[in-house]
């Protein structure tokens, strides 16, 4: 079993599988008073954070090395070279994979409900079996969740638009 430390809590894994998102789920528990519900958030964000990490790994690997050039060529020393030059450039790269890492997030909070921390749609479930209306409550859950997700769409355009100030478009022919 590998352990894991992470925000106060001890994490351990009962499983020989990779770490992914719908298994680190299922599998965690808590150690010393920790809750499972806690052990679950820290294993999604962690999964999620490598996904982030790749993502950003493969804008930063995209940008020209030419960028690099001119950086070391200025004078500029490795913190302010990757600060003012390179990460500005990778985050612009980085931004529609982000955002789609993001919505993924979003709708995988279902994942967490199977460890016992209430969601959106276990709360419609819930409400659904007591007042025997499922379609009412899974109806307010799909428009929650698109609401969710437009809200993150147009915040996501307002940062892309503003992310790509200053750079040419092509026009699809």
């Amino acid at each position: 079993a590998a352990e894991l430390r992470g925000g106060g809590h001890g994490i351990r894994l009962h499983s020989s599988k990779p770490l992914d998102a719908e298994h680190s789920a299922q599998v965690a528990t808590a150690e010393e008073g920790g809750t499972t519900e806690a052990a679950a958030i820290e294993l999604v964000g962690l999964v999620y954070a490598v996904y982030v990490g790749e993502v950003l790994r493969g804008a930063v690997l995209n940008t020209p090395v030419g960028q690099f050039d001119a950086a070391r060529a200025l004078g500029l020393r490795t913190v302010p070279m990757w600060c003012f030059i390179v990460l500005p450039q990778a985050f612009r790269i980085a931004m529609p994979g982000f955002i789609n890492i993001w919505m993924v997030v979003l709708k995988d909070t279902a994942l967490i409900s199977l460890v016992g921390l209430t969601d959106l749609v276990r709360m419609a479930d819930v409400a659904a079996a007591v007042t025997r209306q499922p379609f009412l409550f899974y109806l307010i859950a799909g428009f929650a969740y698109i609401i969710f997700s437009s809200v993150t769409m147009i915040a996501a355009h307002r940062l892309e638009h503003w992310v790509n100030q200053g750079q040419e478009y092509t026009r699809g022919s």
